[in-house]
């Protein structure tokens, strides 16, 4: 009886959403936090079925399929889910649990609730941080880029490179990603010499990596280059410039 009690306090503290239901998909435990799916207390949801708890269409449409494969397969069920309660809005990671007597019988389904509302909107504004990002370096003249080092093999690699790509190396932006050496072969001898000995000065000093050179693209008639990036070191063997 104790340990079913103190079972309960943890329940009943816990910030996820937890529900039992039987096999008649009435409620027979809900936590508090089930009214931020539901707006109703938890007392108030005992012994209703899930279609009376006054669950949106959407969350019902979730709800009532995962306890019907839990009961019906035995397997636990996962699903996201989005729940709008007196105008606030959040998002959850459920799944739900068969659980079962000595017998091997289901008789309940647990579903555990996780509210990931932060998270999501965390990403949703990384997202919309990304497409600003894109929508300024797309109209920026000239290259914007990230470009590693890394001086245990001596390879450069552009982790970022903006549509400018193209004007500087005939190539689109994704190409670009996957060959820093062809790029970097299309300077022309003597400044590339040049260019190896000012990005190796700013590595070791920490200096800004300034350049200025001429690429072979298109024509006959090399293309004027103008490079500055900072450094930022990540390790003992690699450095990150990050320039235009």
């Amino acid at each position: 009886f104790r340990s079913e009690q103190a079972i309960r306090v943890l329940l009943d503290n816990v910030p996820d959403l937890v529900v039992r239901f039987d096999q008649g998909f009435r409620v027979v435990y809900a936590n508090p936090a089930v009214r931020l799916a539901t707006g109703s207390l938890p007392q108030a949801c005992v012994n209703k079925r899930v279609a009376e708890l006054g669950l949106a269409a959407d969350v019902l449409a979730c709800w009532e399929p995962a306890l019907y494969r839990a009961f019906s397969e035995g397997l636990e069920q996962r699903f996201e889910m989005r729940c709008d309660v007196d105008g606030v809005v959040r998002y959850f990671q459920a799944h739900v649990v068969p659980e079962l007597a000595v017998d091997g019988e289901i008789v309940t389904a647990l579903m555990i609730a996780c509210d990931v509302s932060e998270l999501v909107w965390t990403e949703r504004v990384l997202r919309e941080s990304e497409a600003r990002l894109f929508a300024l370096t797309a109209n920026i003249p000239g290259m914007v880029f990230q470009l590693l080092w890394q001086q245990q093999d001596d390879t450069l690699q552009f982790l970022y490179a903006s549509e400018g790509a193209f004007a500087i190396s005939g190539r689109d932006a994704g190409p670009v990603f996957q060959d820093a050496p062809r790029l970097i072969s299309l300077i022309v001898g003597e400044d590339r010499a040049r260019f190896f000995q000012a990005m190796t000065i700013s590595a070791e000093r920490h200096l800004p990596f300034v350049w200025e050179g001429r690429v072979q693209v298109f024509s006959d008639q090399p293309l004027w280059l103008q490079l500055r990036a900072m450094p930022r070191r990540i390790d003992d063997q690699q450095v990150l410039w990050e320039g235009i």
